[in-house]
C-alpha cells in the first residue's frame, strides 16, 4: 500500500470500531518548505550611522540587507562586484561577511575633515557620514615634562595618518635638526647637534585646514653636578646612618653607586635609595657616632643621558654622638595613630587604650564621644573626613611630652571601661602641623571570623565568636 503526502499510524493488533484510533496527517512536504524571497532588496541598517559625525579614519564600513544578496560560497573572499559605491573614491577592501551583510574597510584611511556619500547598487539607499578633523594625540616629550635628554628627538603622534607637506612643527628657541616621519601618524624631530642644556623650550604644531595650532612647553636637563649635600662639607650629619646627595641631572644609579667610596670603609656598603626623577639620593650606612668620614666619587660619573660629571665628589663630615644630632633642624611637628586605618577595634571585656606616635609634639588634648549607629552609617555614605560630627561627651584628658628632638615617641591613652558602641576619638596637639584625623573606636564582645573558601557556593564561612571565652556563637 502506499499513501502520498500522508501517514496513516495503526495499532498492531486488531480493535474494535469504537477503539479504533483516528488516521494521524502529515502535511505534504513541499508545503514546509521556505518561500522564496519575494520583497525587494533593501538596506535594513549601516554604519557608521547616517550624518555621522567625528568617525575615526580607520573605520569600517557595514551594509545589512534585508534578505540573502550572494551565494556562500563568496564568503571570507573579496568582493567580485562592489555593492558600494563612496563619493570620493577612495582604495580599500570589500567582503561579504555573511550572505547579507557586506563590510569595506579604507586601504590608508579616509581622509580628515570630510564628508563621505555613500550609495548602495540596486537599492535606493543613500547615506552620508563626515571625518574627525586632523589633531595632535600626544608628544613626547610631554607638556610641562622637565628634565629633558637634550640629545633626544622630538615625536608628535597623531589621531591618524596625515598629509605629511601640511604639517609644522617649530620650536622657541630656535632648532636646527632633521624632521623625519616614522609612520603615517608619527613625526620625528632630531635636533642637530642638540636642544640647549637647561633651557625652556616652547613648542608649536600647525596643521593646514586646522585653526588651532597646538602648543605645548618642556625644560631640558642641565649638564650634570652636585647641586648640594646634607650635610654640607665639613658640618656635623643631622642624622648618624645617612647623608644625602643632590643633583642638577637625572644620574646614571649604577655608575654613581660603582663609584662611591667612603673613608673610613664601612663594614657595608652604603644603600642608595633614589626620588623618582634621580636627581636625589640618600645614602644610608652604618657610620661609627663621633668619627670623621670622606664621601667620594670621580670626575667623569656619568648621568643618565651619557653626559660625564665635570667635577668629583668630595665631602667631608663627622657623624653626630647619638641617633641624631642636637644642631639638626628641627623637623616639623607629627602625630597619627598606631592603628590599620580610621576605624579600630576594642574588646569590651578589656580595658581599651590608643596609642599615639608623635615626633617633636609638646602637648596634645584628647576626647572620647559616644556615636549612635545612625551616625556611623552617615560615615559611609561619603568621603572619608578628617573630623568626625560631635557625639555625647564621655571622657577627655590632656597629656604634656617631654620629646626628644626629632625622635618619634609612642603614648598610650587610657579611654576607661567602655560599654559596647561606637565612639569618635579627637586628639588635638598643640602643634598646629601636628593634625590627626578623627578615629572611630568600636568597642564590642564579639569577633566576627570569616574564611574565604573559594569554589564553595555560599563564598566562604564565617563565624561570631565571644571575646571572653572563645566561644563560637553562631555558624
Amino acid at each position: 500500500m502506499r499513501f502520498v503526502g500522508a501517514v496513516v499510524l495503526a495499532a498492531c493488533a486488531p480493535a474494535s470500531a469504537a477503539q479504533q484510533p483516528l488516521p494521524i496527517a502529515i502535511p505534504p512536504a513541499h508545503s514546509a518548505a521556505a518561500a522564496s524571497a519575494t520583497s525587494p532588496l533593501a538596506v535594513t541598517s549601516v554604519v557608521p550611522e547616517p550624518n555621522a559625525s567625528a568617525v575615526l579614519f580607520d573605520t569600517a564600513v557595514f551594509v545589512q540587507f534585508n534578505h540573502p544578496v550572494v551565494p556562500l560560497s563568496t564568503l571570507d573572499h573579496p568582493a567580485g562586484d562592489q555593492p558600494l559605491q563612496i563619493d570620493p573614491p577612495l582604495d580599500g577592501t570589500g567582503r561579504w561577511i555573511t550572505t547579507g551583510l557586506y563590510t569595506f574597510t579604507p586601504t590608508i584611511g579616509w581622509a580628515a575633515s570630510s564628508t563621505y556619500h555613500l550609495s548602495v547598487a540596486n537599492t535606493q539607499y543613500t547615506w552620508s557620514f563626515s571625518t574627525l578633523p586632523a589633531a595632535v594625540a600626544s608628544t613626547n616629550p610631554a607638556a610641562n615634562a622637565r628634565l629633558i635628554d637634550p640629545a633626544a628627538a622630538v615625536r608628535v603622534t597623531f589621531n591618524q595618518p596625515v598629509d605629511h607637506g601640511a604639517v609644522q612643527l617649530t620650536h622657541v628657541p630656535e632648532t636646527t635638526g632633521s624632521a623625519q616621519w616614522a609612520d603615517a601618524r608619527t613625526l620625528m624631530f632630531h635636533p642637530e647637534p642638540g636642544l640647549a642644556p637647561a633651557t625652556d623650550y616652547d613648542a608649536r604644531v600647525s596643521i593646514d585646514g586646522v585653526l588651532q595650532d597646538v602648543r605645548w612647553r618642556f625644560s631640558t636637563a642641565p649638564l650634570p653636578r652636585v647641586v648640594r649635600t646634607v650635610p654640607e662639607d665639613g658640618a656635623e650629619a643631622p642624622r648618624l646612618n645617612q647623608i644625602e646627595l643632590y643633583f642638577s641631572a637625572p644620574m646614571d644609579r649604577d655608575d654613581l653607586r660603582a663609584n662611591i667610596v667612603v673613608e673610613p670603609q664601612l663594614n657595608y656598603s652604603p644603600f642608595p635609595s633614589w626620588s623618582d626623577d634621580d636627581t636625589h639620593v640618600v645614602l644610608y650606612g652604618m657610620f661609627t657616632p663621633s668619627t670623621s668620614y670622606t664621601v667620594s666619587s670621580p670626575a667623569g660619573v656619568h648621568d643618565r643621558f651619557g653626559r660625564p660629571l665635570a667635577e668629583g665628589l668630595q665631602l667631608h663630615f663627622t657623624t653626630p654622638t647619638g641617633e641624631l644630632s642636637p644642631n639638626a633642624p628641627l623637623a616639623p611637628a607629627q602625630a597619627w595613630m598606631i592603628s590599620p586605618g580610621p576605624v579600630g577595634t576594642y574588646n569590651a571585656y578589656e580595658h581599651p587604650r590608643a596609642l599615639l606616635r608623635t615626633t617633636n609634639v609638646s602637648h596634645f588634648d584628647y576626647s572620647l564621644d559616644a556615636l549612635d549607629e545612625q551616625a556611623v552609617v552617615a560615615l559611609y555614605g561619603g568621603p572619608s573626613a578628617q573630623r568626625m560630627a560631635d557625639g555625647r561627651r564621655i571622657a577627655s584628658g590632656a597629656m604634656d611630652l617631654q620629646p626628644e628632638r626629632n625622635m618619634p615617641s609612642l603614648s598610650t591613652i587610657d579611654l576607661g571601661q567602655l560599654a559596647p558602641g561606637y565612639y569618635r576619638l579627637r586628639i588635638e596637639p598643640a602643634e598646629a602641623t601636628a593634625r590627626v584625623a578623627d578615629h572611630l573606636v568600636v568597642v564590642t564582645r564579639t569577633m566576627l571570623a570569616v574564611k574565604d573558601t573559594a569554589g564553595q557556593r555560599d563564598g566562604g564561612a564565617h563565624c561570631a565568636r565571644n571575646n571572653r571565652g572563645g566561644r563560637d556563637t553562631a555558624g
